[in-house]
C-alpha cells in the first residue's frame, strides 16, 4: 500500500502474493529474526528511484499450529486456496518459523529539503547568541573584576609614587 510515498507492507519470503514477496533487504531481516529471535526492530535510510527513505521494518506474525493448515503441505490446505494461489508457494514451513514482516517506508527528500532551508537561520540565531553573550561577558568583566582590579593598581602606583612618609 503506497500512500503519498508513504509505503506499507507485510513482506514474506516466498509469499503467496507476488505483491508481499520481500525484497533482498527484507529476506536479509526476516532470515536474521528466524536466528535470532531477540531481533524485533532494524531501522535504517534506503534510496528508492534516487530518493532517500527512512525503513522500519518490524517483526510480523510467527507461524502458529492453527498456520499449519494452510502452510505445511499443498494437501493440507484448502483446495481453493491452492487452486488460486498453486501448490508451490507458502508451504513447507514450521510452527515457530517467522512468518512474515513489516516494512514501512517514510520519505525524507521533503524533511532533508527543510534542514537545508532551516539549518542556516538556526546557525545564524545560534552565532547571534554567541556574540552576545561574549559582548556580555566582556562588559561584566570589564565593570566588575577589570575596573575594580585597575582602580587598586591606580592606587597602589599613587601610593608607591607619592613620598607620604616623612623623615623625623
Amino acid at each position: 500500500m503506497e500512500t503519498q510515498d508513504y509505503y506499507y507492507k507485510g513482506c514474506a519470503i516466498n509469499a503467496r502474493n507476488p505483491e508481499n514477496e520481500a525484497d533482498d533487504y527484507e529476506k536479509a531481516f526476516i532470515l536474521d529474526l528466524q536466528k535470532n529471535p531477540k531481533l524485533v526492530e532494524q531501522t535504517t535510510v534506503r534510496t528508492f528511484e534516487g530518493k532517500p527513505y527512512f525503513v522500519v521494518l518490524r517483526k510480523g506474525e510467527m507461524l502458529e499450529a492453527a498456520c499449519m493448515h494452510c502452510h505445511s503441505t499443498p494437501a493440507n490446505a484448502p483446495a481453493d486456496l491452492v487452486r488460486q494461489y498453486g501448490g508451490e508457494r507458502s508451504f513447507n514451513r514450521s510452527v515457530g518459523d517467522v512468518g512474515s514482516a513489516v516494512s514501512i517506508r517514510v520519505p525524507l527528500s521533503k524533511e532533508y529539503a527543510e534542514t537545508k532551508r532551516i539549518s542556516p537561520l538556526i546557525s545564524g540565531v545560534l552565532l547571534f547568541a554567541l556574540a552576545l553573550l561574549y559582548a556580555f561577558q566582556f562588559f561584566i568583566n570589564r565593570r566588575l573584576l577589570f575596573g575594580p582590579l585597575n582602580h587598586i593598581r591606580d592606587k597602589v602606583e599613587h601610593i608607591s609614587t607619592t613620598n607620604t612618609i616623612s623623615a623625623k
